[in-house]
């Protein structure tokens, strides 16, 4: 069912992972997910020429389509006194953006779709001798344009990152076969998709925590002293609830008080509240559950268990996908 199959830079096919003892791989929202692989140290198919990090990338298929997709970031082992193993770790194409910085001179962006904004970083870094990695533009329009001036040097990366932690900031993603696409939010609200403790969910774990808790947001940008700039931004019914709790954020490189104040609604909206996180062991099939919901969709959750008496709608943040070596699956949700 499933085929684990290496690569090299160029999507030339070298071998198949075929000794495999377990694996597992995920999605996540705003993140470039990853995947792990484990099995014999042995296999005389592979040797640190064609399966080492940053040469070496993966498709994952499950049957004939590709699911997940990505570079080796990293190789770890043991070896005892008669089995070895191999424990592989491979990052999705997001994370190629945190090798890739804005050119020397900058760059400046005046009332321009925050979508267009993104591609343009990676199309201007692709244009470079040896940049061009065949990320290709997508769906990138969201309705929404945005000023940004970007310094010298600025990690493309943390770019976009910092655009999706904006007010009415942008969900993204780089797939697995190296589309960017961006939303103005990935997903939607699926009445009919239920998680519920006792029926499709078999196990759960969660965490409250005040830890995040912010209703004053001091974003603090460039410049000192006087021309320090700043904007500082309120949440005055979550401080009636919670009491004043404050935090600043430093953006030492933005140079837009706009921006700031983006980002400051952004924080004292997202973070108003405890954070809750509920991470559940779901019973769906793989197969229709792939069909039915993904990262970024907002599904109902029922959870009646002791201290816990949870109905209400979240979003799914992060989906994994485990499987052993007898290709028994197992599915993990997370949810933001």
């Amino acid at each position: 069912m499933y085929s684990l199959k290496i690569k090299d830079k160029d999507d030339n096919y070298i071998e198949e992972i075929t000794s495999w003892r377990n694996f597992s791989f995920w999605w996540e929202l705003n993140r470039s997910g990853g995947a792990t692989i484990s099995f014999n140290l042995e296999d005389v198919k592979f040797n640190q020429n064609n399966l080492f990090p940053a040469i070496s990338y993966i498709d994952i298929f499950r049957g004939e389509r590709k699911l997940w997709s990505g570079i080796l970031s990293g190789v770890s082992g043991d070896i005892g006194d008669i089995l070895g193993n191999l424990n592989l770790s491979f990052s999705g194409y997001l994370i190629l953006l945190e090798k890739m910085e804005v050119n020397p001179a900058g760059k400046i962006f005046t009332d321009i779709e925050q979508g267009t904004i993104l591609w343009t970083l990676i199309e201007d870094f692709q244009k470079l001798p040896n940049g061009n990695y065949g990320i290709t533009q997508g769906n990138v329009i969201t309705g929404i344009n945005r000023d940004r001036t970007y310094t010298p040097f600025k990690n493309i990366h943390e770019a976009f990152i910092q655009m999706t932690e904006v007010e009415d900031g942008c969900d993204l993603e780089i797939t697995e076969n190296k589309i960017l696409n961006v939303y103005a939010r990935k997903g939607k609200r699926l009445d009919a998709i239920v998680f519920e403790y006792g029926k499709n969910v078999s196990g759960l774990t969660f965490n409250f925590s005040m830890k995040d808790l912010i209703n004053q947001a001091s974003v603090i940008g460039g410049g000192e002293r006087e021309e320090l700039l700043y904007s500082v931004a309120h949440n005055i019914q979550s401080q009636m609830i919670y009491k004043l709790m404050q935090k600043s954020f430093v953006h030492s490189d933005v140079i837009l008080k706009d921006t700031l104040t983006e980002h400051g609604k952004k924080y004292v909206e997202e973070y108003k509240d405890p954070t809750n996180i509920y991470g559940l062991d779901v019973r769906d099939k793989v197969d229709t559950a792939l069909k039915s919901y993904g990262v970024g969709d907002e599904v109902r959750l029922r959870i009646k268990k002791g201290y816990l008496d949870i109905d209400t709608y979240r979003r799914i943040k992060k989906l994994t996908i485990s499987v052993d070596s007898n290709e028994k699956e197992s599915m993990g949700v997370e949810f933001q």
